[in-house]
């Protein structure tokens, strides 16, 4: 910027100078106020240019230091996921695996060099370092594996060929509930859009404000009436209240004492809630609902299908589910390996899942129509 006011304002000062020479050839008598016009710009000029060294002379010192990142923005973005992925899944490799799936980084090179090595390894690093930190400072990331009762994860050393075909079945009717609690989900956002414009409407026709004035008042009162209906369904449904990750347990060992229709409840209100949250102005993701989401999911089918060993199905319906609606394969079936402590053979059946659940939503064109 100093650079560039020092070469405008000599390049202006010179164009003046060219001006007030053709004036003067017409009247001689102007030449000693032109002069002293001159020098006074100049005197400004060099003063401001004083100025702005003197104020930025700490940014530009500290700018120089640092590398330019301006072409590989979206590059640093994703790898600043990476890093805070990293540290709160309990392996740091499934920050990659997110990146890369959910953010679409795969690319070609400009010299058609294909960059999975590269990306792999830089956001692959981000997350080695933000994992390394948090097990220095905190002894874990943010969210650890379940310890899975000894009952209900003694399926896993006796694993059959069969449960590959009972992850067929989780997998399809995974995919079913997922893209139906997608709708929900959208209906609990555009519920929130048409009152956030149907109070706008009001305050602006009826009381007779400002635009500017009806939507800052409209920005304040949604919240509260998006947290009186969150807080009646809370009371309706308990389990759906906070992030999921701590009612995950509860579901997965009191699924049957609950029932079918409370676990389906509980299910497709989180989703409800969910999408209140979005459409009413609150701050949060969609992962975590989703996942608990699934989890209900895989309960549901083991109280319906009691043959099906319950880890099977809900270690299946935890990764499956979220697959309807985020296209992520391999990330959710490694958090589903290794929150639950599943092993290979076990992997299999809620990878099989995964890949029923993608191909019953996005194969038949569901999701697409409806989009």
């Amino acid at each position: 910027t100093i650079k560039a006011r020092k070469i405008s304002g000599s390049g202006g000062q010179s164009f003046r100078n060219n001006d007030n020479s053709g004036e003067n050839e017409n009247n001689p008598g102007s030449n000693s106020s032109s002069a002293i016009d001159i020098s006074d710009q100049q005197a400004d000029q060099q003063s401001e240019v004083e100025e702005l060294n003197d104020d930025n002379l700490f940014i530009c010192f500290v700018s120089n230091l640092l590398p330019d990142f301006s072409d590989r923005r979206a590059e640093c973005c994703l790898e600043g996921i990476a890093a805070a992925v990293g540290g709160l899944f309990p392996a740091q490799f499934l920050s990659p695996l997110v990146v890369h799936e959910v953010g679409n980084h795969w690319h070609w090179g400009v010299k058609g060099r294909f960059h999975v090595t590269e990306t792999v390894a830089t956001t692959g690093v981000s997350a080695t370092f933000s994992y390394a930190i948090m097990q220095w400072l905190r002894g874990g990331t943010l969210i650890q594996s379940f310890k899975v009762p000894n009952i209900i994860g003694q399926s896993l050393q006796d694993f059959e060929v069969r449960f590959l075909g009972y992850g067929v079945l989780v997998g399809f009717i995974s995919g079913l509930i997922g893209f139906a609690g997608f709708l929900i989900f959208i209906c609990g956002v555009r519920l929130g859009q048409k009152v956030f414009m149907r109070m706008k409407m009001f305050f602006m026709k009826r009381v007779g404000l400002a635009e500017a004035v009806s939507h800052n008042i409209v920005t304040v009162v949604n919240p509260v009436i998006g947290g009186t209906l969150l807080g009646l369904l809370y009371v309706a449904v308990p389990l759906c209240l906070g992030g999921g990750l701590p009612q995950l347990y509860a579901v997965m060992t009191l699924g049957n004492r609950l029932g079918a229709c409370t676990v389906a409840v509980t299910a497709f209100t989180k989703l409800l809630c969910l999408g209140i949250s979005q459409g009413f102005g609150f701050i949060g993701g969609p992962l975590f609902p989703i996942i608990f989401a699934g989890a209900c999911t895989g309960s549901l089918i083991h109280i319906i299908f009691p043959g099906i060993p319950v880890i099977i199905s809900f270690a299946s319906g935890f990764a499956a589910t979220p697959v309807a609606i985020i296209p992520g394969i391999f990330t959710v079936t490694a958090l589903s390996s290794v929150m639950f402590l599943l092993g290979g053979a076990a992997s299999s059946a809620v990878f099989i899942a995964c890949v029923v659940s993608y191909i019953t939503v996005c194969g038949m064109g569901l999701m697409q129509g409806f989009i």
